[in-house]
C-alpha cells in the first residue's frame, strides 16, 4: 500500500492501554531472551508497531523485537537479498500482498499451515482464528492456500462519497457503474454549470502500479478477471468485461481535474480533501488523513461504501501487508508468538485506536466505539463478512484482483502501461488490451509460468 512519506510518530504513550494488554489472556507460553528482527514499510502502522506494541510484547514476554522501518524499493531489495543468500538478518519479512507470489516461490517463506505441522489450525482457538478475516489471511498472507505469516494491516478499496454535498443536491449513492456516471457527471461543472465542485471525480491513471490499484478495482466490478479458466491459466483480462471495464476507466477523464492520467495516490486524495471533486475510490488506509479536518474539507462529511459493481461482484477488492517468517531463520517458533499476540483481538483494539492502519479481525472492525471513531470502520466490517462467504477460488487464487504469482509484478507494468495509453487516448481500449494480453503472456511461456505448475502452454503463442 503506497502512502506519503511521514515523520516518525511519537513515542509511547497510554499506559491504561499498556496495561489492557498486559492484563489480556496469557497467550505466550514461556519467558525469552531471544530477539527478533522484523523489517517494515515506512507506514503509519509500522511506527505504531514499532513504538508502541513491540515494548508492550517485550513487556509481557521478555523478547524484544527489533523493527527495521524503511522505503517500498529498499524493502523487497533487503528482504530478498536476505532470503536468497541465508544470512538471517531478518526473521520476519514486512511484504507486500504483491511480493508474496515471487518469495514464496524463491523459498523464502515459512508454511505456518503445513499439514505436517499446521500452526493455523493448532492455536486457532488461542488467538481466536474465527474472528480473523479469512482474505486478511489466505490474501495478504498466502499463495493458493499456503499461508507464510499473519497480516501487519489490512484494507478495502471503498467508495468515498462527500455526504453534505449529495444531501444538498439530492443525489442518491449509486449502486452501479451507470449510476456512477450520471453521478459524476451531475457534479461536474462541464456538463453542470450548478455543482458545488468543479470536477466530478478523482482517479490514478499515473502508468504501472497506481492505475493498476484503481482501474482492476473497475474490472472486478465489471465482472472481469486476470485469468481465465478456460482455457486454465489464459490471460483474459482483454475479455468484453475487461474491455468494458478499460473504455469506462478511460471515459471518466471527462469528468476528471486536468492532468489525471498522471495521478497516484496522494493526487487523487487531495482532490478529494480540497473539495476539488466529491467521488474517488480509494483505499481505506487513507480514513485518518480524510477525517482530519486540517487537512481535508469533507471530514466529519464522507459516506464509506463498497464499490459499486456491474454484475453484483459483492466483495470489495483486498489489500495489505503481511508480515512472513523468513525459512532460513532459527527463530520460527519465537516468529509466530509474536505473530498471534499482534493479532489477537486485544491487541488489535489498540492497534485500531491509533488510527494508523487497518485491524486484521472484523470483530474488531465491529467494535461500536471504534466504528465511532473511525467511521470506514463499518463499511470495512461489512466487506470482510462477505469475504467470508466467498468461494474457495477467491480465497486461495483471487485472479479477479490481484495474482499471487511471481509474475504480477510484470502484470503492472505491462497492462499499467497500457491502461495508461487508453487513458491518454493513444491506443483503443482493444488494441492496448490485446498487445498487453501478448506481451504478458509471452513473458508466462518463456519464463516457465506453466511449465513450473506443471501445466501445458494453453496457446501458441504465435497465435496471438
Amino acid at each position: 500500500m503506497q502512502k506519503k512519506i511521514i515523520e516518525r510518530r511519537s513515542v509511547l504513550k497510554g499506559m491504561a492501554a499498556a496495561s489492557a494488554v498486559l492484563a489480556a489472556p496469557n497467550i505466550i507460553h514461556a519467558q525469552s531472551n531471544r530477539e527478533l528482527n522484523i523489517i517494515l514499510i515506512t507506514n503509519p502502522f509500522s511506527f505504531t508497531i514499532k513504538e508502541k506494541l513491540a515494548p508492550m510484547f517485550e513487556a509481557k514476554t521478555g523478547m524484544k523485537v527489533n523493527v527495521e522501518i524503511t522505503d517500498y524499493g529498499t524493502l523487497h531489495q533487503k528482504s530478498m537479498l536476505d532470503a536468497t543468500t541465508g544470512t538471517k538478518q531478518y526473521d520476519i519479512y514486512g511484504l507486500d500482498i504483491t511480493f508474496i507470489g515471487r518469495f514464496a516461490a524463491a523459498g523464502a517463506l515459512h508454511q505456518v499451515n503445513d499439514p505436517k505441522k499446521d500452526w493455523l489450525k493448532r492455536d486457532a482457538k488461542e488467538f481466536g482464528l474465527k474472528g480473523m478475516i479469512p482474505a486478511g489471511i489466505y490474501n495478504i498472507c498466502g499463495v493458493n492456500g499456503k499461508v507464510y505469516g499473519l497480516p501487519s494491516s489490512a484494507y478495502n478499496i471503498l467508495a468515498h462519497y462527500r455526504r453534505d454535498l449529495f444531501e444538498k443536491e439530492g443525489v442518491k449513492y449509486p449502486k452501479n457503474w451507470d449510476d456512477h456516471k450520471e453521478v459524476i457527471k451531475h457534479f461536474s461543472r462541464k456538463h453542470n454549470p450548478g455543482s458545488p465542485t468543479e470536477h466530478g471525480v478523482a482517479f490514478m491513471g499515473k502508468r504501472g502500479t497506481p492505475i493498476i490499484h484503481e482501474e482492476m478495482a473497475y474490472h472486478w466490478g465489471f465482472g472481469g478477471s486476470i485469468f481465465g479458466k478456460d482455457p486454465l491459466m489464459f490471460p483474459n483480462f482483454d475479455s468484453k468485461e475487461g474491455i468494458a471495464a478499460a473504455k469506462y476507466y478511460a471515459s471518466m477523464k471527462e469528468f476528471a481535474p486536468k492532468g489525471v492520467e498522471s495521478y497516484e495516490w496522494g493526487d487523487k486524495t487531495n482532490s478529494f480533501m480540497q473539495g476539488v471533486v466529491p467521488v474517488m475510490m480509494a483505499w481505506s488506509a487513507w480514513g485518518p488523513d480524510l477525517e482530519n479536518p486540517e487537512k481535508s474539507q469533507g471530514a466529519g462529511n464522507i459516506e464509506y461504501l463498497p464499490v459499486p459493481t456491474q454484475k453484483g461482484v459483492d466483495f470489495t477488492p483486498f489489500g495489505g501487508w503481511a508480515q512472513c517468517i523468513s525459512a532460513k531463520t532459527d527463530k520460527k517458533d519465537e516468529a509466530w508468538e509474536w505473530l498471534k499476540w499482534l493479532n489477537s483481538y486485544d491487541t488489535q483494539v489498540i492497534f485500531a485506536n491509533e488510527g494508523t492502519g487497518g485491524p486484521t479481525r472484523w470483530d474488531v472492525l465491529d467494535n461500536k466505539d471504534l466504528q465511532k471513531k473511525f467511521p470506514w470502520f463499518k463499511a470495512l466490517s461489512a466487506n470482510a463478512k462477505t469475504a467470508e462467504r466467498a468461494p474457495k477460488w477467491y480465497l486461495e487464487d483471487y485472479w479477479h484482483f490481484r495474482t499471487r504469482d511471481e509474475y504480477y509484478p510484470d502484470f503492472e507494468d505491462i497492462v499499467g502501461l497500457a491502461l495508461n495509453r487508453i487513458v491518454t487516448g493513444d491506443v483503443s481500449a482493444e488494441e492496448g488490451l490485446k498487445q498487453a494480453k501478448k506481451d504478458y503472456y509471452n513473458k508466462l511461456v518463456r519464463g516457465g509460468f506453466y511449465r513450473d505448475r506443471g501445466l501445458e502452454v494453453p496457446v501458441d503463442p504465435k497465435s496471438l
